[in-house]
Protein backbone atom coordinates (compact mmCIF):
# COMPACT_ATOMS: atom_id res chain seq x y z
CA UNK A 1 0.00 0.00 0.00
CA UNK A 2 2.73 2.35 0.66
CA UNK A 3 4.43 1.80 -2.53
CA UNK A 4 0.58 2.62 -4.11
CA UNK A 5 1.19 5.97 -2.17
CA UNK A 6 4.52 6.66 -3.35
CA UNK A 7 3.95 6.43 -6.92
CA UNK A 8 0.73 8.22 -6.73
CA UNK A 9 2.48 11.09 -5.12
CA UNK A 10 5.25 10.88 -8.09
CA UNK A 11 3.24 11.01 -10.35
CA UNK A 12 1.02 13.97 -9.15
CA UNK A 13 4.01 16.10 -9.12
CA UNK A 14 5.62 14.91 -12.49
CA UNK A 15 2.41 16.14 -14.03
CA UNK A 16 2.57 19.59 -12.19
CA UNK A 17 6.20 20.26 -12.83
CA UNK A 18 6.42 23.27 -14.69
CA UNK A 19 9.71 24.10 -16.92
CA UNK A 20 11.46 27.33 -17.39
CA UNK A 21 12.24 28.06 -20.67
CA UNK A 22 16.00 30.01 -21.13
CA UNK A 23 16.93 32.69 -24.17
CA UNK A 24 20.86 33.72 -24.89
CA UNK A 25 21.97 34.82 -28.10
CA UNK A 26 25.06 32.60 -27.45
CA UNK A 27 23.18 29.75 -25.99
CA UNK A 28 23.27 26.18 -27.51
CA UNK A 29 19.53 26.39 -28.88
CA UNK A 30 18.75 23.12 -27.57
CA UNK A 31 15.41 22.31 -29.38
CA UNK A 32 15.49 18.84 -28.17
CA UNK A 33 15.60 19.59 -24.37
CA UNK A 34 13.43 22.26 -25.12
CA UNK A 35 15.84 25.15 -23.87
CA UNK A 36 15.38 24.51 -20.42
CA UNK A 37 18.87 25.91 -19.18
CA UNK A 38 21.30 28.51 -20.03
CA UNK A 39 23.41 26.18 -21.84
CA UNK A 40 20.73 25.05 -24.39
CA UNK A 41 19.58 28.28 -24.32
CA UNK A 42 17.23 29.39 -27.40
CA UNK A 43 19.05 31.92 -29.85
CA UNK A 44 15.30 33.27 -30.91
CA UNK A 45 12.63 34.40 -27.94
CA UNK A 46 10.21 33.26 -30.73
CA UNK A 47 11.30 29.41 -30.43
CA UNK A 48 11.14 29.69 -26.55
CA UNK A 49 8.11 31.09 -26.31
CA UNK A 50 6.65 28.23 -28.78
CA UNK A 51 8.10 26.06 -26.42
CA UNK A 52 7.00 26.98 -23.27
CA UNK A 53 3.73 25.54 -21.84
CA UNK A 54 0.63 27.43 -19.94
CA UNK A 55 2.24 28.66 -16.78
CA UNK A 56 5.70 28.76 -17.72
CA UNK A 57 8.48 30.90 -17.55
CA UNK A 58 10.80 32.30 -20.09
CA UNK A 59 14.01 34.23 -18.81
CA UNK A 60 15.59 36.17 -21.87
CA UNK A 61 19.82 36.93 -21.42
CA UNK A 62 20.47 40.98 -22.24
CA UNK A 63 20.98 41.47 -25.96
CA UNK A 64 19.51 42.84 -29.18
CA UNK A 65 17.05 40.39 -30.58
CA UNK A 66 15.49 41.68 -34.13
CA UNK A 67 12.75 39.83 -35.19
CA UNK A 68 11.45 38.69 -38.51
CA UNK A 69 7.77 38.31 -36.96
CA UNK A 70 6.22 39.33 -33.81
CA UNK A 71 6.26 37.54 -30.65
CA UNK A 72 3.08 35.73 -29.15
CA UNK A 73 3.28 35.49 -25.76
CA UNK A 74 0.72 33.10 -24.47
CA UNK A 75 -0.31 32.82 -20.51
CA UNK A 76 3.46 32.89 -19.90
CA UNK A 77 5.37 35.40 -17.40
CA UNK A 78 8.72 36.06 -19.60
CA UNK A 79 11.63 38.30 -18.10
CA UNK A 80 15.07 39.40 -19.19
CA UNK A 81 17.53 38.44 -17.17
CA UNK A 82 21.43 39.74 -16.57
CA UNK A 83 22.98 38.24 -13.53
CA UNK A 84 19.92 37.74 -11.51
CA UNK A 85 17.97 40.98 -12.49
CA UNK A 86 15.79 42.39 -14.81
CA UNK A 87 18.10 44.67 -17.58
CA UNK A 88 15.43 46.82 -19.49
CA UNK A 89 18.10 48.87 -20.96
CA UNK A 90 20.33 45.85 -22.10
CA UNK A 91 17.35 43.51 -23.55
CA UNK A 92 15.87 44.94 -26.54
CA UNK A 93 13.36 43.07 -28.53
CA UNK A 94 13.92 45.48 -32.11
CA UNK A 95 11.10 44.67 -34.83
CA UNK A 96 13.47 45.80 -37.42
CA UNK A 97 11.18 48.34 -39.31
CA UNK A 98 12.86 50.72 -41.49
CA UNK A 99 10.43 53.10 -43.99
CA UNK A 100 11.23 51.28 -47.09
CA UNK A 101 10.79 47.90 -45.61
CA UNK A 102 7.82 45.67 -47.30
CA UNK A 103 7.16 43.87 -44.34
CA UNK A 104 5.84 45.03 -40.99
CA UNK A 105 5.37 43.02 -37.82
CA UNK A 106 4.33 44.30 -34.13
CA UNK A 107 7.46 43.30 -31.55
CA UNK A 108 4.95 41.64 -29.03
CA UNK A 109 1.59 40.42 -28.76
CA UNK A 110 0.00 38.54 -25.70
CA UNK A 111 -2.75 36.35 -26.00
CA UNK A 112 -2.84 34.71 -22.80
CA UNK A 113 -4.44 35.34 -19.81
CA UNK A 114 -2.17 36.47 -16.55
CA UNK A 115 0.91 36.96 -18.56
CA UNK A 116 3.72 38.48 -17.66
CA UNK A 117 6.07 40.63 -20.17
CA UNK A 118 8.72 42.57 -17.36
CA UNK A 119 12.13 44.79 -18.00
CA UNK A 120 12.55 44.85 -21.75
CA UNK A 121 13.14 47.65 -24.42
CA UNK A 122 10.56 47.55 -27.30
CA UNK A 123 11.36 49.05 -30.51
CA UNK A 124 10.85 49.57 -34.19
CA UNK A 125 7.62 47.73 -34.73
CA UNK A 126 5.28 48.88 -37.02
CA UNK A 127 1.89 47.70 -38.14
CA UNK A 128 -0.23 48.65 -41.13
CA UNK A 129 -3.72 47.82 -39.60
CA UNK A 130 -5.30 47.81 -35.82
CA UNK A 131 -2.77 49.11 -33.30
CA UNK A 132 -0.47 48.16 -30.71
CA UNK A 133 2.74 48.22 -32.92
CA UNK A 134 5.19 47.49 -29.93
CA UNK A 135 2.84 45.78 -27.80
CA UNK A 136 -0.89 44.76 -28.30
CA UNK A 137 -2.62 42.98 -25.54
CA UNK A 138 -5.52 41.30 -27.44
CA UNK A 139 -9.06 40.70 -26.37
CA UNK A 140 -9.17 37.23 -24.59
CA UNK A 141 -6.14 38.43 -22.86
CA UNK A 142 -7.32 39.39 -19.34
CA UNK A 143 -5.47 40.46 -16.19
CA UNK A 144 -2.06 41.01 -17.93
CA UNK A 145 0.73 42.70 -16.04
CA UNK A 146 3.45 45.15 -18.25
CA UNK A 147 5.69 46.48 -16.54
CA UNK A 148 9.48 47.83 -15.82
CA UNK A 149 9.43 48.34 -19.70
CA UNK A 150 10.84 50.67 -22.47
CA UNK A 151 8.38 51.24 -25.23
CA UNK A 152 10.09 53.36 -27.77
CA UNK A 153 10.25 54.02 -31.62
CA UNK A 154 7.18 52.36 -32.58
CA UNK A 155 4.88 52.92 -35.37
CA UNK A 156 1.38 52.55 -37.05
CA UNK A 157 0.36 53.75 -40.52
CA UNK A 158 -3.12 52.87 -39.96
CA UNK A 159 -5.18 56.32 -40.68
CA UNK A 160 -8.53 55.42 -38.42
CA UNK A 161 -8.30 55.95 -34.64
CA UNK A 162 -8.00 52.22 -34.03
CA UNK A 163 -4.97 52.46 -33.01
CA UNK A 164 -2.22 52.44 -29.98
CA UNK A 165 1.37 52.61 -31.68
CA UNK A 166 3.30 52.06 -28.46
CA UNK A 167 0.73 49.69 -26.60
CA UNK A 168 -2.83 48.76 -26.82
CA UNK A 169 -4.52 46.85 -24.40
CA UNK A 170 -7.85 45.51 -25.69
CA UNK A 171 -8.33 42.82 -22.62
CA UNK A 172 -9.82 43.77 -19.07
CA UNK A 173 -8.24 44.16 -15.85
CA UNK A 174 -4.72 44.48 -17.27
CA UNK A 175 -2.18 46.58 -15.57
CA UNK A 176 0.42 48.93 -17.04
CA UNK A 177 3.36 49.74 -14.87
CA UNK A 178 6.39 51.76 -14.62
CA UNK A 179 6.91 51.70 -18.10
CA UNK A 180 8.68 54.35 -20.61
CA UNK A 181 6.21 54.96 -23.49
CA UNK A 182 8.25 57.47 -25.32
CA UNK A 183 8.77 58.55 -29.14
CA UNK A 184 6.08 56.44 -30.89
CA UNK A 185 3.93 57.73 -33.61
CA UNK A 186 0.34 57.08 -35.72
CA UNK A 187 -0.07 59.00 -39.04
CA UNK A 188 -0.51 62.64 -38.20
CA UNK A 189 -3.50 62.54 -40.52
CA UNK A 190 -7.22 61.56 -40.67
CA UNK A 191 -7.98 60.31 -37.14
CA UNK A 192 -5.51 58.12 -36.13
CA UNK A 193 -5.15 57.95 -32.32
CA UNK A 194 -2.96 57.55 -29.02
CA UNK A 195 0.71 57.54 -30.44
CA UNK A 196 1.79 56.11 -27.08
CA UNK A 197 -0.75 53.74 -25.38
CA UNK A 198 -4.55 53.41 -26.21
CA UNK A 199 -6.64 51.38 -23.15
CA UNK A 200 -9.02 50.28 -24.93
CA UNK A 201 -10.60 47.22 -23.45
CA UNK A 202 -12.07 47.61 -19.90
CA UNK A 203 -10.65 48.16 -16.15
CA UNK A 204 -7.35 48.75 -17.60
CA UNK A 205 -4.97 50.22 -15.21
CA UNK A 206 -1.61 52.70 -16.36
CA UNK A 207 0.14 53.76 -13.97
CA UNK A 208 3.64 55.18 -12.86
CA UNK A 209 4.12 55.50 -16.10
CA UNK A 210 6.45 58.15 -18.11
CA UNK A 211 4.45 58.69 -21.63
CA UNK A 212 6.82 61.16 -23.44
CA UNK A 213 7.44 63.15 -27.34
CA UNK A 214 4.51 61.11 -28.98
CA UNK A 215 2.72 62.07 -31.59
CA UNK A 216 -0.80 61.25 -33.63
CA UNK A 217 -3.45 63.44 -35.49
CA UNK A 218 -5.74 63.04 -32.38
CA UNK A 219 -5.04 61.96 -28.41
CA UNK A 220 -1.19 61.80 -29.06
CA UNK A 221 -0.15 60.83 -25.95
CA UNK A 222 -2.90 58.27 -24.32
CA UNK A 223 -6.28 57.48 -25.55
CA UNK A 224 -8.86 56.02 -22.17
CA UNK A 225 -12.10 53.77 -23.32
CA UNK A 226 -14.71 53.32 -20.84
CA UNK A 227 -13.75 52.19 -17.75
CA UNK A 228 -9.91 52.31 -17.84
CA UNK A 229 -7.68 54.14 -15.63
CA UNK A 230 -4.36 56.22 -15.92
CA UNK A 231 -2.80 57.21 -12.59
CA UNK A 232 0.40 58.52 -11.00
CA UNK A 233 1.68 59.33 -14.71
CA UNK A 234 3.57 61.95 -16.05
CA UNK A 235 2.35 62.97 -19.50
CA UNK A 236 4.76 65.11 -21.70
CA UNK A 237 6.07 66.68 -24.78
CA UNK A 238 3.59 65.24 -26.98
CA UNK A 239 2.37 66.64 -30.14
CA UNK A 240 -1.00 66.06 -31.73
CA UNK A 241 -2.19 67.35 -35.40
CA UNK A 242 -5.57 68.20 -34.49
CA UNK A 243 -6.71 67.85 -30.63
CA UNK A 244 -5.72 66.50 -27.68
CA UNK A 245 -1.61 66.47 -27.28
CA UNK A 246 -1.68 64.54 -23.73
CA UNK A 247 -4.34 62.66 -23.81
CA UNK A 248 -8.39 61.86 -24.21
CA UNK A 249 -10.91 61.02 -22.33
CA UNK A 250 -14.44 59.98 -24.31
CA UNK A 251 -16.28 57.41 -22.35
CA UNK A 252 -18.35 56.63 -19.16
CA UNK A 253 -15.87 56.14 -16.12
CA UNK A 254 -12.75 56.63 -17.83
CA UNK A 255 -10.57 58.47 -15.37
CA UNK A 256 -7.04 60.20 -14.94
CA UNK A 257 -5.96 61.02 -11.63
CA UNK A 258 -2.84 61.74 -9.50
CA UNK A 259 -1.18 62.87 -13.07
CA UNK A 260 1.24 65.78 -14.11
CA UNK A 261 0.68 67.12 -18.29
CA UNK A 262 3.00 68.84 -19.28
CA UNK A 263 4.21 70.43 -22.92
CA UNK A 264 1.83 68.81 -24.90
CA UNK A 265 0.68 70.67 -28.00
CA UNK A 266 -2.01 69.92 -30.18
CA UNK A 267 -3.11 72.06 -33.44
CA UNK A 268 -6.09 71.53 -35.96
CA UNK A 269 -9.27 72.18 -33.16
CA UNK A 270 -6.94 72.23 -29.80
CA UNK A 271 -6.78 71.02 -26.19
CA UNK A 272 -3.14 71.50 -25.88
CA UNK A 273 -3.35 69.14 -22.70
CA UNK A 274 -6.31 66.92 -23.78
CA UNK A 275 -9.51 66.84 -24.64
CA UNK A 276 -12.58 65.76 -23.29
CA UNK A 277 -16.36 64.74 -23.78
CA UNK A 278 -17.02 61.89 -20.66
CA UNK A 279 -15.32 60.55 -17.53
CA UNK A 280 -13.06 62.25 -14.91
CA UNK A 281 -10.29 64.12 -14.44
CA UNK A 282 -9.07 64.48 -10.31
CA UNK A 283 -5.82 65.53 -8.56
CA UNK A 284 -3.59 66.06 -11.99
CA UNK A 285 -1.59 69.51 -12.62
CA UNK A 286 -1.86 70.69 -16.41
CA UNK A 287 1.05 73.36 -17.10
CA UNK A 288 2.90 74.72 -19.74
CA UNK A 289 0.47 73.05 -22.49
CA UNK A 290 -0.40 74.93 -25.41
CA UNK A 291 -2.24 74.89 -28.89
CA UNK A 292 -1.99 77.44 -31.88
CA UNK A 293 -5.72 76.80 -32.43
CA UNK A 294 -8.62 78.09 -31.09
CA UNK A 295 -10.05 76.65 -28.23
CA UNK A 296 -8.25 75.45 -24.56
CA UNK A 297 -4.17 75.89 -24.07
CA UNK A 298 -4.95 73.37 -21.69
CA UNK A 299 -8.22 71.56 -21.79
CA UNK A 300 -11.17 71.46 -24.63
CA UNK A 301 -14.29 70.14 -23.41
CA UNK A 302 -16.47 69.96 -26.47
CA UNK A 303 -20.41 69.45 -26.16
CA UNK A 304 -20.20 66.20 -23.33
CA UNK A 305 -22.35 63.17 -24.28
CA UNK A 306 -21.93 61.83 -20.87
CA UNK A 307 -21.32 63.33 -17.43
CA UNK A 308 -17.73 65.09 -17.26
CA UNK A 309 -15.68 65.83 -14.07
CA UNK A 310 -12.65 68.12 -13.23
CA UNK A 311 -11.80 68.06 -9.79
CA UNK A 312 -8.89 69.38 -7.70
CA UNK A 313 -6.85 70.43 -10.59
CA UNK A 314 -4.15 73.08 -11.03
CA UNK A 315 -4.42 74.84 -14.68
CA UNK A 316 -0.69 76.81 -14.97
CA UNK A 317 0.90 78.58 -17.59
CA UNK A 318 -1.29 76.79 -20.73
CA UNK A 319 -1.40 79.34 -23.75
CA UNK A 320 -3.93 79.46 -26.80
CA UNK A 321 -1.65 81.48 -29.33
CA UNK A 322 -4.33 81.70 -32.07
CA UNK A 323 -4.12 85.08 -33.52
CA UNK A 324 -7.39 85.72 -34.51
CA UNK A 325 -9.66 84.51 -31.47
CA UNK A 326 -7.99 81.95 -29.18
CA UNK A 327 -10.56 81.07 -26.32
CA UNK A 328 -9.65 80.10 -22.94
CA UNK A 329 -5.89 79.51 -22.44
CA UNK A 330 -6.15 76.84 -19.45
CA UNK A 331 -9.70 75.78 -20.15
CA UNK A 332 -12.33 76.40 -22.91
CA UNK A 333 -15.80 74.79 -23.12
CA UNK A 334 -17.95 74.64 -25.14
CA UNK A 335 -21.58 72.70 -24.67
CA UNK A 336 -24.04 74.63 -27.20
CA UNK A 337 -24.75 71.24 -29.46
CA UNK A 338 -27.35 68.06 -28.66
CA UNK A 339 -24.81 66.70 -26.05
CA UNK A 340 -26.96 66.18 -22.84
CA UNK A 341 -23.77 65.31 -20.43
CA UNK A 342 -23.00 67.62 -16.90
CA UNK A 343 -20.02 69.33 -16.62
CA UNK A 344 -18.52 70.11 -13.10
CA UNK A 345 -15.57 72.14 -12.42
CA UNK A 346 -15.00 71.47 -8.77
CA UNK A 347 -11.84 73.00 -6.19
CA UNK A 348 -9.74 73.96 -9.06
CA UNK A 349 -7.21 76.41 -9.81
CA UNK A 350 -6.08 78.75 -12.93
CA UNK A 351 -3.28 81.11 -12.83
CA UNK A 352 -0.90 82.40 -15.25
CA UNK A 353 -2.72 80.74 -18.48
CA UNK A 354 -2.61 83.41 -21.31
CA UNK A 355 -4.93 83.99 -24.55
CA UNK A 356 -3.26 85.30 -27.07
CA UNK A 357 -6.65 87.36 -28.45
CA UNK A 358 -10.19 86.28 -27.76
CA UNK A 359 -11.37 86.07 -24.41
CA UNK A 360 -10.77 83.86 -20.93
CA UNK A 361 -7.51 83.54 -20.21
CA UNK A 362 -7.97 81.36 -17.57
CA UNK A 363 -11.73 79.88 -18.10
CA UNK A 364 -14.05 80.73 -21.47
CA UNK A 365 -17.27 79.09 -21.65
CA UNK A 366 -19.95 79.07 -24.25
CA UNK A 367 -23.05 77.79 -23.04
CA UNK A 368 -26.21 77.45 -25.16
CA UNK A 369 -30.08 78.12 -23.19
CA UNK A 370 -31.22 74.46 -23.57
CA UNK A 371 -27.76 73.61 -21.12
CA UNK A 372 -27.66 76.40 -19.01
CA UNK A 373 -28.45 74.17 -15.97
CA UNK A 374 -25.37 71.30 -17.23
CA UNK A 375 -22.32 73.24 -16.54
CA UNK A 376 -21.20 73.98 -12.78
CA UNK A 377 -18.34 75.39 -11.70
CA UNK A 378 -17.71 75.33 -8.13
CA UNK A 379 -14.80 75.86 -5.19
CA UNK A 380 -12.50 77.48 -7.77
CA UNK A 381 -10.02 80.10 -8.76
CA UNK A 382 -8.94 81.69 -11.45
CA UNK A 383 -6.98 84.88 -10.93
CA UNK A 384 -3.33 86.09 -12.95
CA UNK A 385 -4.93 84.97 -16.21
CA UNK A 386 -4.52 87.40 -18.98
CA UNK A 387 -6.00 87.94 -22.88
CA UNK A 388 -3.17 89.69 -24.36
CA UNK A 389 -1.53 92.41 -22.12
CA UNK A 390 -4.59 92.23 -19.87
CA UNK A 391 -5.86 90.76 -17.01
CA UNK A 392 -8.80 88.39 -17.66
CA UNK A 393 -9.83 85.32 -15.64
CA UNK A 394 -13.29 84.47 -16.95
CA UNK A 395 -15.25 84.76 -19.78
CA UNK A 396 -18.84 83.12 -20.64
CA UNK A 397 -21.30 83.17 -23.05
CA UNK A 398 -24.58 82.43 -22.65
CA UNK A 399 -26.76 81.56 -19.87
CA UNK A 400 -24.91 79.49 -17.18
CA UNK A 401 -26.27 78.67 -13.85
CA UNK A 402 -30.20 77.92 -12.84
CA UNK A 403 -32.69 79.10 -10.55
CA UNK A 404 -31.56 76.53 -7.26
CA UNK A 405 -28.20 78.04 -7.55
CA UNK A 406 -26.93 74.04 -7.71
CA UNK A 407 -25.39 74.99 -10.97
CA UNK A 408 -23.30 77.50 -12.63
CA UNK A 409 -20.58 79.95 -10.60
CA UNK A 410 -20.95 78.98 -6.93
CA UNK A 411 -18.73 80.03 -4.22
CA UNK A 412 -15.95 80.77 -6.50
CA UNK A 413 -12.85 83.47 -6.40
CA UNK A 414 -11.76 85.88 -9.10
CA UNK A 415 -10.51 89.92 -9.00
CA UNK A 416 -11.82 90.22 -12.45
CA UNK A 417 -14.60 88.28 -13.28
CA UNK A 418 -17.78 90.71 -12.89
CA UNK A 419 -20.45 88.46 -13.30
CA UNK A 420 -20.50 86.12 -10.49
CA UNK A 421 -24.02 85.90 -9.29
CA UNK A 422 -24.98 87.18 -6.23
CA UNK A 423 -25.83 85.30 -3.24
CA UNK A 424 -23.87 82.27 -4.09
CA UNK A 425 -20.85 82.75 -2.23
CA UNK A 426 -18.28 84.23 -4.83
CA UNK A 427 -15.97 86.29 -3.96
CA UNK A 428 -14.12 89.06 -6.49
CA UNK A 429 -10.71 89.57 -4.61
CA UNK A 430 -7.08 88.27 -5.01
CA UNK A 431 -7.06 84.67 -3.73
CA UNK A 432 -3.84 85.48 -2.33
CA UNK A 433 -1.47 82.66 -3.27
CA UNK A 434 1.86 82.51 -1.18
CA UNK A 435 3.94 83.48 -4.14
CA UNK A 436 3.49 83.96 -7.74
CA UNK A 437 5.25 80.36 -8.07
CA UNK A 438 3.17 78.62 -5.45
CA UNK A 439 -0.54 78.83 -5.33
CA UNK A 440 -1.48 77.00 -2.29
CA UNK A 441 -3.20 79.98 0.38
CA UNK A 442 -1.89 82.29 2.61
CA UNK A 443 -3.46 82.24 6.08
CA UNK A 444 -5.08 84.88 5.84
CA UNK A 445 -6.91 84.10 2.24
CA UNK A 446 -10.06 84.91 1.51
CA UNK A 447 -10.50 81.58 -0.10
CA UNK A 448 -9.84 79.97 3.36
CA UNK A 449 -12.91 78.08 4.69
CA UNK A 450 -14.91 80.07 2.25
CA UNK A 451 -15.97 77.21 -0.15
CA UNK A 452 -19.39 75.16 -0.11
CA UNK A 453 -19.49 71.43 0.68
CA UNK A 454 -19.97 68.63 -1.45
CA UNK A 455 -20.82 64.71 -0.62
CA UNK A 456 -18.01 63.53 -2.24
CA UNK A 457 -14.96 65.74 -0.63
CA UNK A 458 -15.65 62.76 2.28
CA UNK A 459 -13.77 60.36 0.80
CA UNK A 460 -10.98 62.83 -1.35
CA UNK A 461 -8.02 64.60 -1.04
CA UNK A 462 -6.83 67.93 -2.47
CA UNK A 463 -3.66 68.26 -4.78
CA UNK A 464 -1.24 67.73 -1.60
CA UNK A 465 -3.24 64.71 -0.12
CA UNK A 466 -4.46 66.34 2.71
CA UNK A 467 -7.96 65.80 3.93
CA UNK A 468 -10.57 68.26 1.97
CA UNK A 469 -12.61 69.21 4.68
CA UNK A 470 -11.32 71.25 7.65
CA UNK A 471 -11.44 68.89 11.06
CA UNK A 472 -12.19 72.32 12.73
CA UNK A 473 -13.53 74.38 11.04
CA UNK A 474 -15.13 72.12 9.20
CA UNK A 475 -15.52 73.62 5.73
CA UNK A 476 -13.71 73.35 2.38
CA UNK A 477 -11.51 75.83 1.28
CA UNK A 478 -11.68 77.95 -2.19
CA UNK A 479 -9.55 76.52 -4.91
CA UNK A 480 -7.47 72.73 -5.48
CA UNK A 481 -5.29 72.82 -2.00
CA UNK A 482 -6.44 72.88 1.57
CA UNK A 483 -4.98 75.76 3.64
CA UNK A 484 -3.12 73.40 5.85
CA UNK A 485 -1.71 74.37 9.72
CA UNK A 486 1.61 73.63 10.19
CA UNK A 487 3.18 72.75 13.89
CA UNK A 488 2.55 70.82 16.84
CA UNK A 489 -0.72 70.07 18.33
CA UNK A 490 -0.88 69.76 22.22
CA UNK A 491 -3.78 68.16 24.09
CA UNK A 492 -3.71 69.00 27.95
CA UNK A 493 -5.37 66.55 30.50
Amino acid sequence: MKWVRLIMMICVCSSSYSATRYVALGGGHDAVGGYTNWTGAATSIIDAVNAAQPGETILVSNGLYKLTNQITLGANSMRSWNNGVTDRAGTIIDGDFYDSKPVTNRCVEITGASARLDGFTISNGCVRSAGGAGILVAAAADYVIITNCFITQNTTTITTTSSGAGVRMNGVGGILTHCLVVSNSAPMSSSAAAGGAYLFGTDNTMEFCDVGYNQAQTAAGVAVNAGNRVSNCRIYGNSAGSWGGGFYLNAPDAVLEGCVVSNNSAGGTGGGAAYLRRGALRNCILVDNRTPANYGGGLYVNDPVAELTIESCLFVNNVASNASAAYGGGLAIRHVGAGTGNVQLLNSTFTGNWGRNGNGGGIWMEVSAANADKVAIKNTIAAGNKVGAFDRDIDAVGTIGDAAATNGFVFCCSPTFDYFPPGQGSLRTDPLFVSSTDYRLQSVSPCVNAGTNQSWMAESLDLDGHSRIDRYSGRVDIGCYEYFLKGTLFGIH
